[in-house]
């Protein structure tokens, strides 16, 4: 068992600590006003050199936006879903933390999007 000995943290820890900061529990009343406003920040850093970023990105924004609207169906869920997984083979950092950070945010929020997906406003 290796320690960081500044902290005494074993190392192991470390990657869980990494993995599971997935404590992001959003308020239902602002989840997609939120998460819209932090994939438009991040829009403005993708260099668009790969298409993970380029194209799945905003693709990302306006699936949230209209699931938010109570445009919501499983399809554009599991399109949601499979679009955020695609941001794993992103090019550079901005794409994969941008992927992380949505995941977390969607297991973590997951039962915001059940109503939506029947055609309510989650509200």
């Amino acid at each position: 068992m290796k320690l960081v000995e500044a902290q005494k943290i074993e190392v192991g820890s470390l990657y869980d600590a990494w993995v599971n900061d997935a404590s992001v529990k959003l308020d239902k009343k602002n989840f997609f006003k939120l998460v819209d406003a932090y994939i438009a920040e991040q829009e403005k850093e993708i260099c668009g050199k790969c298409v993970p970023c380029r194209d799945g990105i905003p693709h990302i924004r306006a699936l949230f936006k209209e699931i938010g609207e109570g445009n919501g169906s499983d399809e554009k869920v599991l399109e949601l879903e499979t679009l955020i997984r695609n941001l794993r083979s992103s090019r550079c950092t901005i794409g994969l933390s941008v992927g992380k950070n949505l995941e977390v945010i969607l297991n973590n929020n997951f039962e915001l999007l059940a109503p939506v997906k029947e055609g309510k406003d989650g509200k």
